[in-house]
């Protein structure tokens, strides 16, 4: 009786397994299918249980071997150039600084949030005071906060895969806030001094080695400032060019400007 069901149980199997290949994939799990097509990027099968249904299909740098039905085997080198499903599009998130903003007396921290491949939260403060090298003494701080809009969403060759969520070249509206006193000198005035803008942000984000971002960009739009000063430091009486946050030409001006450079480190 038992040679009978063992008999019965490896004719079942042989019957199931006629005719059937089987996809073993990098991460070891297997797909038994019936292999129609390898072609240069994708493989596509059919499904071992479903032979007469759609035709499936999966990455060539996906796939480790192929098992055929005779039981030989194709197997595929991995091209560390290939693109595999989702690894780009992993990191969602990164922490900002402005590395030279130390030399302009202040220091800051920012975080981006993609949302969407093309579309992005990003948000900044800083602490007014701390500086490199001499130059004038100002304290306070100020924040900043922006919607990206990614202007052409990069991608990938193999597969037209989304490239990175945070790269590419985008157009940012931002608001910035900037309160602090500072003591005079050089060209400034001593007093506190406040300042709103509303600027328009064009940029560009590149990603260097799956790790670290690097952000070059410019912005120009409208300021509504606040300065109450008390010690005139220079002959040029209300010449308030500078707010941290953003610059404006000249204490009587609305128009309000920037330009910076950025570097982070990616986060999924």
């Amino acid at each position: 009786m038992k040679k009978l069901l063992v008999t019965i149980t490896m004719l079942c199997i042989s019957i199931f397994s006629f005719g059937q290949d089987k996809i073993v994939k990098r991460d070891f799990k297997e797909i038994l299918c019936k292999v129609s097509e390898i072609g240069t990027t994708e493989i596509k099968y059919k499904k071992a249980d479903n032979l007469d249904g759609p035709v499936y299909s999966i990455k060539k740098s996906e796939v480790l071997k192929i098992v055929f039905e005779n039981g030989s085997e194709e197997k595929f080198e991995k091209n560390e150039l290939s693109v595999v499903p989702g690894s780009n599009r992993n990191y969602k998130r990164a922490i900002t600084t402005r590395p030279f903003s130390p030399l302009g007396g202040h220091i800051n921290l920012g975080y981006q949030q993609a949302l969407t491949p093309s579309r992005a939260l990003v948000a900044e403060i800083g602490l007014i005071g701390p500086r490199l090298g001499d130059g004038e003494s100002a304290n306070g701080a100020y924040g900043r906060i922006g919607f990206r809009l990614k202007r052409t969403p990069e991608v990938v060759m193999e597969g037209m895969e989304w490239g990175y969520n945070l790269s590419g070249t985008y157009i940012q509206p931002e608001l910035t806030y900037s309160n602090f006193t500072s003591s005079g000198g050089g060209f400034s005035n001593a007093g506190r001094f406040s300042s709103s803008a509303f600027l328009i942000t064009l940029g560009r984000q590149m990603i260097a080695g799956e790790m670290l971002t690097f952000d070059i960009s410019g912005s120009i739009g409208y300021q509504i400032y606040n300065d109450s000063q008390y010690t005139l430091g220079t002959i040029f009486e209300g010449f308030r060019t500078r707010y941290f946050s953003h610059s404006a030409f000249g204490g009587q001006s609305p128009v309000a400007w920037k330009f910076s450079f950025t570097m982070g480190i990616l986060l999924k």
